[in-house]
């Protein structure tokens, strides 16, 4: 049933993005905005994307909420761009299932063109899982994504288990800290250890480094004092309509 009422969503024009953004923890503006999508659901309200997304992916309706996201985000970044907002990187999260359709890099850079906007105002997020099913090629995707401009992010890092080796062979930008290690960074003195060395192993691999879901001044001091480059969350700001995010931006 969520199936038919996901396609249905679409067609009527029931989905539409908030944005939430990222800050630097040491000059605190804001250098991204990763692209949500929510739901306002005709019985429901508004639903956020974890309560569908993983039926969508299991369906593979995944690749038309996909679409809609990259279409819907391309489209208002060029409505920022002709307003002269200062520049922000867009991040949109995509999924295995999206990255294997055909022809999907050329689908990509159609949209771009066709929205006359560039390639290199965005980030590609893509799960530490999802990179790591098979890193092999998902490094030659990564290269063809870098070679339309796009820079690319390894998201919920700390989730599951790489290898070195892996994450050295993949062209990232930036590495999100998972917020499993975050939440009780303040209290928990394993997960300070951790994620203080994770960031100092991410720098000597040449990313930065995105602390994901912080919520109190306590977690953010210590990224700060641990050399985290940047952080999202509530305690920075709640994701936002893009009319709310411009304020941020002027």
């Amino acid at each position: 049933k969520i199936n038919e009422e996901i396609q249905m969503g679409l067609k009527n024009h029931e989905f539409f993005l908030y944005y939430q953004p990222i800050f630097n923890l040491k000059t605190e503006d804001m250098i991204g905005a990763e692209a949500l999508i929510r739901w306002n659901h005709p019985e429901l309200g508004i639903v956020s994307a974890d309560k569908f997304l993983e039926v969508a992916e299991r369906t593979g309706l995944i690749i038309d909420i996909g679409e809609y996201v990259f279409r819907e985000a391309i489209k208002q970044r060029k409505v920022w761009d002709d307003m002269g907002l200062k520049k922000f990187k867009t991040t949109l999260n995509l999924s295995l299932k999206e990255m294997h359709v055909d022809k999907f890099i050329q689908k990509l850079e159609t949209l771009f063109s066709d929205h006359s906007v560039d390639p290199r105002d965005f980030n590609l997020d893509i799960t530490e899982s999802s990179a790591m099913a098979n890193v092999e090629k998902t490094a030659m995707d990564f290269k063809l994504f870098k070679d339309l401009g796009l820079s690319l992010s390894l998201d919920h890092f700390g989730a599951s288990a790489s290898s070195l080796k892996h994450l050295q062979m993949l062209p990232l930008s930036m590495i999100k800290i998972d917020r499993s290690l975050i939440f009780d960074l303040y209290s928990n003195l394993d997960h300070q250890i951790t994620v203080k060395s994770m960031i100092k192993l991410i720098h000597g691999l040449g990313f930065k480094v995105v602390g994901e879901g912080v919520e109190t001044s306590k977690e953010s001091t210590l990224l700060y004092d641990f050399d985290c480059d940047y952080a999202q969350g509530y305690l920075f700001s709640k994701p936002l309509p893009a009319k709310e995010l411009e304020e941020l931006l002027k």
